[in-house]
């Protein structure tokens, strides 16, 4: 993962390779049936994103559909950290157009949940995470930009 990600940030092919070689990483852990490592992995993926939509929503949606299995398995009283981590990847994957209003509202209280935990553990790479998703769900309607500059 932390070639995956460092790739993400060259850009171009290397993005797209990057993406490809998360998901195959993503579903690889899920069939080891190691809830923790799986969420370590969905987690581990904290590449800052600045567009308010996914350039492949298809994989952006298994990401999400992963890293909600991986929260559901964990409870309520899993590792507070893979949580935020999970929460903050939900929030920022969550940006295609064609998500139902459940699927939007589910995204931003990911992200407001994910941004109280990072907090709570003072954490700041996390928290840089968490507000990134906070950041992707600012996006929902015309007039947000003073909530994003906020």
């Amino acid at each position: 993962m932390d070639l995956a990600r460092t790739l993400a940030l060259a850009g171009g092919d290397a993005l797209v390779h990057s993406r490809r070689d998360r998901l195959a990483a993503v579903r690889a852990a899920e069939r080891t049936g190691d809830l923790l490592l799986t969420a370590r992995i969905i987690g581990a993926y904290d590449v800052p994103v600045l567009w308010s939509r996914a350039d492949d929503p298809e994989q952006s949606r298994a990401v999400v559909a992963a890293a909600e299995r991986a929260l559901t398995a964990l409870g309520p009283d899993g590792p507070a950290d893979l949580s935020a981590r999970l929460l903050a990847t939900i929030a920022t994957e969550s940006r295609s157009a064609d998500l139902s209003g459940t699927e939007l509202k589910r995204a931003r209280q990911a992200a407001s949940r994910a941004e109280e935990l990072a907090r709570d553990l003072a954490d700041p790479a996390l928290l840089v995470f968490a507000l990134n998703g906070v950041f992707m769900q600012s996006f929902t309607r015309p007039g947000l930009a003073a909530a994003r500059d906020r």
